[in-house]
């Protein structure tokens, strides 16, 4: 079984709201008390600028009461990180 990768998208809370139908009000809330988690699905860039990860966002809103379904798109975010990937070694010089 092959692996897939997720593309993710982040986006600003003004866009996000504009994407699915939430205030930024109710996307504040979800992030505050812990529906939505840092890291994964929204990260603060500032101590005034939080961007959301879209992709994972909607795909919560559609699973939202299938955590297990909902876990899968995680993990593939997770898994595709560039800190999660493995390199192949760098050649060393023969100086």
């Amino acid at each position: 079984m092959s692996k897939t990768t997720l593309e993710c998208e982040f986006v600003s809370p003004t866009k996000l709201s504009q994407m699915i139908g939430l205030s930024r009000s109710t996307l504040k809330r979800r992030r505050l008390s812990g529906v939505w988690k840092e890291g994964i699905h929204w990260i603060r860039v500032s101590q005034t600028h939080t961007i959301y990860n879209a992709t994972l966002i909607k795909d919560w809103l559609v699973n939202q009461y299938h955590p297990e379904v909902h876990q899968r798109a995680i993990n593939s975010y997770v898994e595709s990180l560039a800190s999660n990937t493995k390199q192949s070694p760098k050649p060393r010089n023969k100086n």
